[in-house]
């Protein structure tokens, strides 16, 4: 598990579901628990009940369709072993779906101490996967100004695009 002293506050909760989820080692196992998106955090809860006695009414942050703000008194029940993954360490993230097996979400980032790569991957409820990625991606677009990164949509990240092309560098589709 990442190290990670210091975390943006979290105000929002854009996305949670139950997933099973592990982190990259050479002995993976898989953890089921419910996992909850704010706008800076991937965190964890052994349960879904575990989660609403922190955060309340989960009816609204386990859709697509809603958020919910964050108080002051939310945001301090939220312990150090709660939290997951920092969304402003994330550097990729794909879909992914085995043979015979069920869709998972692959995550890569950078351990915020030692800035080596890490990797995890969960496995959501077949039809929150594209929720949980879209999810995912908004909070990082979020952070990506503050990370020194290029947005999406912009004139730069077109030209930096455009330049790896003619470069012939294999981008992934």
């Amino acid at each position: 598990m990442p190290v990670q002293e210091q975390y943006p506050p979290d105000s929002v909760i854009l996305f949670g579901g139950t997933a099973a989820h592990s982190e990259g080692s050479l002995f993976r196992k898989d953890s089921k628990e419910y996992l909850l998106l704010t706008n800076s955090s991937l965190l964890k809860f052994k349960t879904m009940e575990k989660a609403v006695k922190v955060f309340g009414n989960q009816s609204v942050w386990s859709s697509s369709a809603g958020q919910q703000q964050l108080t002051s008194q939310q945001t301090g029940l939220i312990a150090k072993d709660h939290r997951l993954l920092c969304l402003n360490s994330i550097v990729g993230m794909h879909m992914h779906q085995p043979v015979g097996s069920d869709i998972q979400i692959h995550i890569e980032y950078l351990v915020s101490i030692s800035s080596q790569p890490a990797s995890m991957h969960f496995t959501p409820a077949t039809d929150q996967a594209e929720a949980w990625l879209d999810k995912i991606r908004q909070g990082c677009d979020y952070h990506a100004p503050q990370a020194g990164l290029i947005p999406k949509g912009t004139r730069q990240r077109q030209w930096i695009l455009e330049k790896l092309q003619d470069d012939h560098i294999a981008l992934p589709q």
